[in-house]
């Protein structure tokens, strides 16, 4: 499912992209609004995450186009504000908007109103599919029980989920469904482990899935990946 989020504070934008990419999102991120209708009109988006206020015409007027013009029927819009004026909510649900998310932003605050909306809204997706990074270009290190090797691997794809790997040495193999109980990975020189659930072989790479990972690592990996990610998702 893919989402645009446009928010004028770059800070705003950056967290509100990584959260949705943790959670599984497609995300296209805007910085300056002048581009999210020609954004909306060159690929699908199911969901656009638009800031505004009761005194910014610009951003309402374009969700009045939004509303008005049949290329964007199918995008459902939530609306990021500072505050609500009397009549300005009432304005917003006419001209079809699917919901509002309140600032200040707070991390679980947000993403349990976002996920509060799409339920009530019967839009939250059955399925995400979660971006996935190539060119990671780091290692990961453990030790192989039944061979007692300690084996260095090359990270082929990272998701906010789990590994792509591959392992070059012959005399290791790994099951589906063989869990690596101490892996060590880097990201720069953040060092971090967890265990991997192998679910899926591929002559000698393998797909394992995160397990015993910390929040904090998680959003480390999770950043990594946004700013990999962001480079050819963000729409200047």
């Amino acid at each position: 499912m893919r989402v645009l989020v446009y928010d004028s504070n770059h800070t705003i934008r950056d967290n509100i992209t990584t959260i949705l990419l943790m959670q599984g999102y497609d995300v296209v991120a805007v910085k300056d609004k002048k581009h999210i209708l020609p954004t909306c009109s060159k690929m699908p988006f199911s969901i656009a995450i638009i800031e505004t206020s009761p005194y910014d015409e610009e951003a309402n007027n374009i969700l009045e186009k939004m509303y008005y013009n049949d290329v964007y029927k199918n995008i459902k819009v939530l609306i990021y504000v500072p505050e609500i004026t009397p009549g300005f909510v009432s304005k917003m649900f006419k001209i079809g908007v699917a919901g509002i998310l309140f600032k200040p932003f707070n991390e679980k605050d947000f993403f349990n109103r976002f996920s509060n909306i799409l339920s009530k809204s019967n839009l939250l997706p059955k399925r995400l599919k979660y971006p996935v990074i190539g060119n990671v270009n780091y290692d990961i290190v453990f030790r192989h029980e039944e061979t007692k090797q300690i084996v260095h691997s090359m990270i082929l794809e990272i998701s906010a989920r789990g590994l792509k790997f591959l392992i070059p040495n012959e005399h290791v193999r790994l099951n589906v469904g063989y869990n690596i109980q101490l892996v060590y990975m880097s990201i720069g020189s953040y060092k971090m482990t967890f265990s991997l659930n192998i679910i899926e072989v591929i002559d000698k790479e393998y797909i394992g899935l995160f397990e015993n990972l910390s929040s904090f690592d998680h959003k480390v990996i999770c950043k990594f990946i946004y700013e990999k990610y962001i480079e050819k998702n963000l729409i200047s």
